[in-house]
Formats: C-alpha cells, sequence, structure tokens
C-alpha cells in the first residue's frame, strides 16, 4: 500500500493538490502511478514555489517455509514502512492575455497560412497571366 500526500505547511493556502488516487494497492510488477491536479486561485501571487510530494510505502510481513516444509524451518520477513519525498517547483505566470493568445496561435499556425497565401498569390498570378496572354492574342 502506498499513500501520496504533499506538506502544505509551506505553501500557500492559494495553491491546491489533489490526488486523483491517494491511496493505492502495489500490484505485482512494483509501480503505481496517480494523476497530480495542481489548481492556483487569481489572487496567486506571481512566484516560484517548491512542494515536497510525499509517498508513505507499507510492506506487510511475509512469511516462507523452507523445504522440507516444517514449522521450525519458518522464515518470517518483518512488516516494513518507507517513506520516500521529492520536491516539485511551481512558476506561477501572469494568465494569458489577448496578445499571448494570438502569438500561440500563430506560432502554431502562422506558417501554413503564409504557405496557403503564398501559394495562393502565386496560382492567382500564373491564371490571370494565361488569361492576359490568351485575351492579347485574340
Amino acid at each position: 500500500m502506498v499513500h501520496f500526500y504533499v506538506d502544505k505547511s509551506k505553501i500557500p493556502d492559494f495553491i491546491k493538490f489533489d490526488f486523483l488516487y491517494d491511496k493505492l494497492q502495489i500490484p505485482t510488477i512494483g509501480e503505481a502511478a496517480t494523476p497530480l491536479t495542481t489548481s492556483i486561485s487569481q489572487e496567486a501571487i506571481r512566484y516560484p514555489y517548491s512542494a515536497i510530494i510525499s509517498a508513505d510505502f507499507s510492506f506487510p510481513a511475509q512469511e516462507f517455509y523452507a523445504q522440507p516444509i516444517t514449522t521450525d524451518r519458518k522464515l518470517t520477513i518483518p512488516t516494513e514502512n518507507v517513506t520516500t519525498r521529492s520536491t516539485i517547483t511551481l512558476i506561477i505566470q501572469d494568465p494569458k492575455n489577448a496578445v499571448d493568445i494570438v502569438n500561440e496561435f500563430w506560432d502554431k499556425l502562422g506558417g501554413v497560412i503564409n504557405f496557403l497565401y503564398l501559394a495562393g498569390g502565386a496560382a492567382v498570378t500564373w491564371f490571370v497571366g494565361r488569361y492576359l496572354n490568351k485575351r492579347n492574342k485574340k
């Protein structure tokens, strides 16, 4: 069993952390993951913050018997609890304004729009040139 949590003692109240599953059973492959959602209120102070994410692992006791099976050849591994920590840094920035949104749009589609504009201009020029050549020949 693993229990995920964030140490909130050094984090302002306007930053919220939410694990989709804060307690998980570890499958036999030995790996487990859960999404972490971070939400920040509009009153947040624009500054980098560090948070400590912790995971408490609990390994239950296990018993094994050596061959041949007898009660005096029982091997017991005791319960073990392990805590591990990792740090995450959040950099809170100003919300996007209209210029930022247009900039992102142009970064993604500006090249395609420019290509279509130039190709269309070249095609129109070619067609007009052919039309004028035919008209002058008549």
